[in-house]
């Protein structure tokens, strides 16, 4: 079984999202050029051969979920794999230079999970939702939303595990 980012539940909002503490954690990235659907797909395959080995010391690393996708721009996506779970681990330098490596800190988010495939318009519909939660509640956004996918493709619609999420504060 595939390790999950860790988190804790700190509320749960009447519409369903989830308030989350997460706490620092290690990611590999890559941008790509593409759009929310193609993003993920273009971006898989340099953060794959880094976990499989391609990377200066020849380490494979387990994969883990869920992939993240945040949005930098037009056509413009983030992929991120978030290392395996291990407090004090140092991890290799990446061989390709597309590839970084980077700690992101402790956070607050929101997020609204939703089942099915990944298209478009089924994210776009979540992030308003979403938006709309986060407005209504507590709470104040604090950057863009971006999304995760937590299952390869293998897995039927109905049954793919996705979330939109956004960086909170209390308001």
């Amino acid at each position: 079984m595939v390790e999950q980012q860790r988190y804790d539940v700190m509320e749960t909002l009447p519409s369903g999202v989830e308030i989350r503490s997460y706490p620092e954690h290690q990611v590999i990235s890559v941008d790509v050029r593409g759009g929310l659907s193609d993003a993920g797909n273009i971006g898989f395959g340099p953060l794959v051969s880094y976990i499989s080995g391609y990377n200066l010391s020849g380490e494979k690393i387990a994969m883990t979920a869920p992939v993240i996708q945040a949005p930098e721009g037009t056509d413009q996506h983030r992929i991120s794999f978030v290392l395996p779970d291990k407090p004090g681990a140092t991890w290799p330098e990446p061989a390709d230079p597309r590839v970084t490596l980077e700690t992101k800190p402790r956070s607050l988010v929101a997020a609204l999970g939703f089942r099915g495939y990944w298209r478009e318009s089924h994210v776009v519909e979540h992030e308003g939702k979403l938006q709309r939660a986060v407005e209504g509640s507590g709470y104040r956004a604090v950057g863009e939303p971006y999304f995760a996918r937590y299952n390869p493709p293998s897995v039927p619609g109905m049954f793919r595990r996705n979330e939109v999420l956004v960086a909170v504060t209390p308001a």
